[in-house]
Parts: structure tokens; sequence; C-alpha cells
């Protein structure tokens, strides 16, 4: 079962979100055929990932499960610029199009104070108008610089919200992004705030 498919992601990504479900609420919320979604949800289920309980089911291994993206997703194979820039971290962001989707350490930053990086990451789409503005607005300040841009293709559509006047990825996707780039660990805050799991130090 490949979760990076656009159809099973939806639905692997809906279960994600909302450990106690039915194939009738995750049918009607991601609109992928039943047939496709019932494979998705009997394989998780055969996988020890989701347990049967009378007509409901429950998620009871949403590390696991998210520790499998990594076997079909790189971060580093989407990588479309690195920049190294003579700014700060938040010059950068200030300088960012309104458009701009930040990623991975850059999401991170809003939901946990755990982990600070030398990078700002974002999503920009190969040959899109955003990563040409991106490309316009930085590399003319590019070169000799401690602080990096780093510019992902969105494989698949990234589920956003807002923090502070930035659109970022939200806590899924973030954990997501951060366990294909891995660096699962700097992000167990959001396995604490998406399912109330804590790690060991």
């Amino acid at each position: 079962m490949k979760l990076t498919s656009r159809q099973t992601y939806k639905v692997v990504s809906f279960i994600l979100r909302n450990p106690v479900f039915t194939q009738t609420g995750v049918f009607n919320a991601t609109k992928v055929s039943w047939g496709r979604m019932n494979e998705v949800v009997q394989w998780l289920v055969s996988k020890n990932f989701v347990e049967k309980k009378g007509k409901r089911y429950e998620l009871i291994d949403p590390a696991g499960l998210v520790s499998l993206f990594q076997l079909h997703r790189d971060m580093n194979s989407l990588l479309l610029k690195k920049l190294p820039l003579r700014l700060s971290k938040k010059q950068i962001m200030e300088r960012l199009p309104k458009k701009t989707v930040l990623c991975l350490d850059s999401a991170l930053q809003f939901y946990s104070g755990y982990w600070h990086s030398d990078r700002v990451c974002a999503y920009a789409g190969e040959n899109s108008t955003l990563l040409k503005k991106l490309e316009k607005e930085f590399t003319p300040l590019a070169g000799g610089g401690n602080t990096f841009l780093w510019l992902f293709k969105p494989d698949l559509e990234p589920e956003t919200a807002k923090a502070k006047g930035f659109t970022i990825t939200d806590r899924l996707r973030t954990l997501i992004d951060i366990a294909c780039d891995n660096k699962s660990y700097y992000a167990k805050d959001l396995y604490k705030q998406l399912w109330k799991l804590r790690f060991e130090e």
C-alpha cells in the first residue's frame, strides 16, 4: 500500500485526523470511491494500525502509521532550491510572498519551541509563478550567508493553517513532512498535540 498515492493519502490523512471513524464518514469526507476507501481501511486493520470496534473503527498506532510515509517519500527528492542568504530568518520570512506555505522546521516553530534550525522551508511548485517570484526576490541576496532558504515541490497538496500572519502546513502535514525528512524526534510535541503520545527522553 503506497500511502502517498493521492486517493490513499486522502483516506489515511483523514483517519490520522479523526482517530475514531466510520467508513461512511471517511467516504463522505474524502470523496474517494467506496471500493478504494474500503481497501485502505481493511489494509490498516490487517496491519494493526486500526482496530474495528462494532460499527466504528479506531486508530491505535498513529506513530507507526506516520513512520510509513518515509518509505515512499523523501523531502530531499522534493527539494527545488537551496539558497544561502545574507539575511536573518526573520528578514527572509518578512520578504516571502503572501501565498507562500511554510513547511518543516518553519511550520514546526509555530507549534513547538523544541527545535531551532538555520533554514526557512517553504513549498513552491515547480515552474510556478510563486517559485519565479521567490527566485527574483532572493537570488540576488544569495551567497556567503549563514541562513538558508529551502524550497520544496508540493507532491501532495499541503493542508494549511494560519499563524501570526503566515500560512503554514497544519500539524499533521508538518509531522508527516518532518518524518519524511528523517527528523521525527524533533516533532515530539506534535505527537502529543495530535494524539496525546509521549516519548521518553
